[in-house]
């Protein structure tokens, strides 16, 4: 157990803090990675029922990706309401240069 809270620790440190110190991987994780899959590239079974693509077979610019994440997509539901715009940058980095 101490082990993983090491290495929880040292993965925290590694990432950059978006808004409120949440990490951009961690936003991604709370609110993407639920259709788009925890890699971006395999969409869950709710991902492929709402037609939610793969994040990495697609070249984006971090300021259509903002656009995305903040009006929605789609299915995909406007997250301007629920993020601030530093974490939508933040999210929308995450996606153009880490996954």
């Amino acid at each position: 157990m101490m082990k993983l809270a090491a290495f929880a620790a040292a993965l925290s440190l590694s990432l950059p803090a978006a808004a409120g110190g949440i990490s951009s991987a961690t936003l991604f994780q709370n609110r993407c990675a639920e259709c788009h899959g925890k890699d971006g590239k395999t969409p869950t079974a709710k991902g492929r029922a709402l037609g939610a693509p793969s994040l990495t077979a697609r070249a984006h610019e971090v300021s259509e990706v903002e656009r995305i994440l903040a009006e929605g997509k789609g299915k995909m539901a406007p997250l301007r309401m629920k993020l601030s715009d530093e974490q939508i940058t933040a999210v929308a980095d995450y996606v153009i240069t880490r996954l």
